[in-house]
């Protein structure tokens, strides 16, 4: 069953609880959802798709479990009211414009970021 877009601008969704059997969040899944507050991630699961959180302009909260590995492009782009999120170990793909116009993101993905860069020309250069 593809999810893509399904909940895609349902202005008054403010809470949601996902299944503990998820895996994927797909392709805008959430997107311009602008009243969601505060969403957990269950454990198990392991990619958000693409726009998947785009212009939750409200989303003060996203609780990402230690199991995700990929977070898709500006899947978190213009949630201007996200201001901690913390990313788990075992992340290893951030995509482009995930923290466009969120400025205090923006500021902890340029560090984290910057980490990945020097680690990554370590292991290069030996």
């Amino acid at each position: 069953m593809n999810s893509e877009d399904a909940f895609y601008g349902c202005s008054s969704l403010e809470n949601v609880t996902l299944p503990t059997s998820a895996k994927v969040l797909d392709q805008g899944l959430f997107a311009n959802c602008s009243s969601l507050l505060e969403v957990d991630i269950p454990k198990g699961v392991t990619t958000i798709g693409r726009e998947t959180f785009r212009n939750c302009i409200r989303m003060f909260r996203a609780g990402l479990p230690e199991s995700l590995t990929s977070i898709g492009e500006f899947a978190f782009a213009n949630c201007e009211s996200l201001n901690n999120l913390k990313l788990p170990e075992n992340l290893t793909t951030i995509g482009f414009g995930d923290v466009v116009a969120t400025a205090p993101l923006a500021r902890i993905a340029t560090i984290v970021l910057s980490i990945f860069s020097v680690f990554y020309l370590a292991v290069i250069t030996g």
